[in-house]
């Protein structure tokens, strides 16, 4: 377990070294309208990705640990991708298009839409055959690649919107290349077996089912990010992102561990202590980020984005909090009530959307960093109740699903 921990934690820090050297260049060479734009368009293409991967990655990883047919579940994924993808990525070209991006943007940004949805899944399968180190190296190849071809434009002087976007979308391709390679040659060494392997259309429902249950929409759909476009404007959005880019290491750390919690779980279902440290760590190293924030601010992007000081640091305890509720997420998974967090996720998104359009028009993006903290911390809270109660449910009142000292008094009682 903690083996392959050390070595996803190795590719967090990569990944996250990668995400502030192309986060800082960007915001250093095009400032904060430049950052904006290109977070804009970056937002419709995630947006799309992250829809067609729900539709293929539901339980890849638990079904592949536990025996499924490697080949044969991911290619079942990547057909169930298939007919969502042409509806999708035709809507995120589309869009692109309005926001009066070049035709190669364009393009690029409907393709690597599907790109950008294949590395989850295939980063599940990784997950699953315990291909921790593989793992690691998918999630870093992106980022890594992407902040290398900055550098690349930075010395030819050709660092503009579009070709930012341009190696954007040449490390999806390459990513989704590397992960196929990568699968290919996990399956090789896992033993055949005759665990039932799901079909496409199985593995679509069951994935669309639990769009809003199993991922937070305040994260998952970029609901801030939205809003703050809306409401404001792409510079507004540039200088919001540069401060939730410092919220980023808790929240890879709580996905990284919602990888790895599935096959523990499914090898140790009595694995109480490794729960409780899998959902607290992300809330705590939030909590150990932000004093720093409104410094790294200042050292990472420069003087002309001091205002975001104190907004960095309510989104990296925000980080935090969505960091474990991705854990949060797996064990009601695991239990198999992945359904049951539905109404309590539109809830806090109907909540997270009035608080920010009030607290927005009164305090800016400083507003929209206390609501997201609010919302998340209720997130979190409402996740952690749930997955106690699913622990209970199934007679293991010893056992601990919940957060914090839920979670905590839980395992102490066991």
């Amino acid at each position: 377990m903690w083996r392959a921990l050390t070595r996803l934690f190795v590719g967090i820090g990569l990944t996250q070294c990668a995400l502030f050297v192309s986060g800082l260049l960007i915001a250093r060479l095009l400032g904060p309208l430049g950052r904006g734009q290109i977070a804009s368009a970056m937002l419709v293409v995630t947006l799309a990705s992250f829809v067609i991967a729900n539709s293929g990655s539901s339980l890849v990883n638990l079904h592949v640990s536990r025996g499924a047919n490697v080949l044969a579940t991911s290619s079942n994924a990547m057909q169930a991708m298939l007919p969502i993808s042409l509806v999708v990525c035709t809507a995120a070209a589309l869009v692109l298009g309005w926001a009066g991006m070049p035709p190669v943007v364009v393009v690029g940004g409907g393709v690597s839409s599907f790109l950008f949805a294949v590395i989850p899944v295939q980063m599940g399968v990784l997950a699953g055959c315990r291909r921790y180190a593989s793992t690691a190296l998918l999630q870093f190849l992106p980022p890594g690649l992407y902040s290398l071809v900055l550098g690349v434009l930075l010395i030819l002087r050709t660092f503009t919107v579009e070709t930012v976007m341009y190696a954007w979308y040449l490390s999806a391709l390459v990513g989704a290349i590397v992960g196929y390679l990568l699968v290919k040659a996990a399956s090789s060494r896992v033993s055949p077996s005759s665990v039932r392997v799901r079909s496409a259309s199985s593995i679509r429902r069951r994935g669309l089912r639990g769009l809003l249950s199993l991922h937070s929409p305040l994260e998952s759909f970029r609901l801030d990010q939205l809003l703050v476009v809306s409401l404001g404007s792409n510079s507004a959005l540039g200088y919001y992102v540069a401060g939730l880019s410092l919220a980023n290491l808790p929240k890879l750390l709580g996905q990284v561990l919602a990888t790895v919690v599935p096959a523990r779980l499914s090898s140790s279902p009595g694995a109480v202590k490794s729960v409780v440290a899998a959902v607290l760590a992300p809330f705590v190293g939030g909590l150990l980020i932000a004093p720093l924030a409104p410094w790294a601010i200042t050292l990472l992007f420069g003087g002309q984005f001091n205002d975001v000081r104190v907004v960095a640091a309510l989104l990296c305890v925000a980080g935090g909090a969505m960091g474990s509720r991705k854990v949060l997420n797996e064990v009601l998974r695991f239990k198999g009530q992945d359904g049951i967090a539905a109404k309590t996720e539109l809830a806090v998104s109907v909540v997270y959307l009035l608080l920010v359009v009030l607290t927005y028009r009164v305090w800016g993006l400083l507003g929209a960093a206390t609501a997201l903290l609010i919302a998340s911390l209720g997130s979190a809270a409402l996740g952690g109740l749930f997955a106690r109660r699913a622990y209970r449910s199934k007679g293991a009142a010893t056992e601990a699903g919940g957060n914090g000292l839920a979670l905590i008094w839980s395992a102490r009682r066991g």
